[in-house]
């Protein structure tokens, strides 16, 4: 894979405008009848997002519940890991070639992640993704085709894998941060467990939660049943500060993506399908890592 990254633009902004067009294109060019359903779909998966801030469960098999995830967290779950990737290179921890797995893929932000790191900083990665929601998985499909067709990211080295019986990096990028009911929890941590095994030795594990007490609660157990199977601590931050290293952003707005929401805004209701996204305050996307990082290591 080859893409093309302008050398005036940080790895993450060049995600940004990527993400930008393909929604763009999308949306842009849908008849209009059609066009006003998605908007209207658009606008519902929004409101269903809602229920993260108060703990709820939310249901993600509605209708462009992918398209409205991606909108909001594609690219601060990317910001994330980039940052992540630059602790596990500072930790001397990160392969220059491995295979990844990815857990509670979502929209394949991780995968978005990890080729900017291979066009930046080099390397070589095949990623394999595991997500149970067919509509994040249309998405993230959706999303990586038009990364590679946008051609934005020269010198990338990675590929999509089905599936690997092993890996060298477990990825869990916010996948044990909902709420959950005990039966969810119990599945859960049976799923991170198996998957937690397949790790090689040496290879590392990256898990991101927010930094919120009534979501570490699941976290801490995993990181705890890694302990007893023998995993070592490489590092543990709290709302951490990106290294001056890495390919990221500091805090702030991504300018082109909450322009992007304004204009669907505007064709909300224009369509007479009303506003899509109702609280800039709250549906604004950020970059900047914002919670718990943990790092563990097999030995």
């Amino acid at each position: 894979m080859a893409l093309a990254l302008c050398k005036e633009l940080s790895a993450i902004e060049a995600l940004e405008e990527a993400l930008v067009n393909c929604y763009r294109t999308q949306i842009g060019s849908l008849p209009g009848f059609e066009q006003r359903r998605h908007l209207s779909q658009l606008r519902d998966a929004n409101e269903e997002l809602h229920k993260l801030s108060g703990s709820q469960p939310v249901d993600y098999d509605l209708p462009a519940i992918g398209d409205a995830y991606a909108l909001k967290f594609h690219l601060m779950r990317a910001d994330n890991l980039l940052i992540s990737l630059g602790a596990c290179k500072s930790a001397k921890a990160l392969p220059e070639r491995a295979q990844v797995l990815d857990l509670g893929s979502g929209t394949g932000s991780s995968a978005w992640a990890l080729a900017a790191w291979t066009a930046t900083k080099g390397g070589s990665y095949d990623i394999a993704s595991i997500e149970e929601c067919q509509e994040m998985t249309k998405t993230s499909q959706m999303l990586w085709r038009s990364l590679q067709r946008q051609n934005r990211l020269s010198g990338a080295s990675i590929s999509l894998a089905s599936a690997m019986p092993t890996c060298d990096i477990l990825v869990a990028n916010h996948l044990l941060s909902m709420p959950l009911n005990p039966s969810d929890a119990r599945r859960q941590m049976k799923l991170f467990g198996t998957y937690a095994a397949q790790i090689r030795s040496g290879g590392v594990g990256i898990i991101l939660t927010p930094n919120v007490d009534e979501k570490l609660a699941l976290t801490q157990r995993a990181v705890q049943s890694l302990f007893n199977e023998g995993f070592e601590l490489i590092l543990e931050e709290e709302n951490a500060e990106p290294p001056r290293n890495v390919t990221t952003s500091d805090h702030r707005r991504p300018v082109e993506l909450c322009q992007l929401r304004r204009e669907l805004d505007q064709m909300g209701e224009s369509a007479g399908v009303g506003q899509v996204f109702r609280d800039p305050e709250f549906d604004d996307p950020y970059f900047g890592f914002y919670g718990r990082l943990t790092i563990f290591r097999r030995p």
